[in-house]
């Protein structure tokens, strides 16, 4: 059985990563908006400064923003993909994360990645991996085997 993946798949693979990448970057714009609005609701925007709150901030984006783009993608690239198979997954999700680190740093949002490297590349890469592997293998589920 031959799993390599044709130039359709790969295609359709490229644009599952930019769909992941524009919802990225409106789901990422729209979460921030949100969250600065809920704070400024309850009247704890002062919770900003502490460490904790950059943390929580980070695993609230990796929940809203990357596994839903992820997931999103993915749906896209496992219904138009002939064949399913597991790298054009692989690729949704990678052509997702450096656009969107790509745009990140263009925007100078990232300053120093070193420092950063937990929110700013593992969890938006495991994020968009995961959710484009979820996403290819839920649209798929009826035609997988036991």
């Amino acid at each position: 059985m031959n799993d390599l993946p044709t130039k359709r798949d790969i295609v359709n693979s490229l644009v599952g990563g930019a769909l992941c990448f524009l919802s990225a970057i409106f789901l990422s714009n729209f979460v921030d908006l949100l969250l600065g609005q809920i704070l400024l609701y309850f009247g704890i925007s002062g919770v900003t400064v502490f460490e904790s709150f950059s943390i929580a901030k980070a695993i609230i984006f990796f929940a809203l923003v990357h596994l839903v783009c992820g997931f999103i993608s993915g749906l896209y690239t496992g219904y138009v993909s002939e064949r399913g198979a597991k790298i054009t997954l692989f690729i949704t999700g990678q052509v997702g994360f450096i656009g969107f680190f790509s745009y990140m740093t263009l925007l100078s949002k990232v300053y120093f990645v070193g420092h950063y490297y937990l929110e700013v590349i593992l969890l938006p890469l495991l994020g968009n991996l995961l959710g484009a592997y979820l996403g290819g293998y839920t649209i798929r589920w009826k035609s997988e085997e036991e």
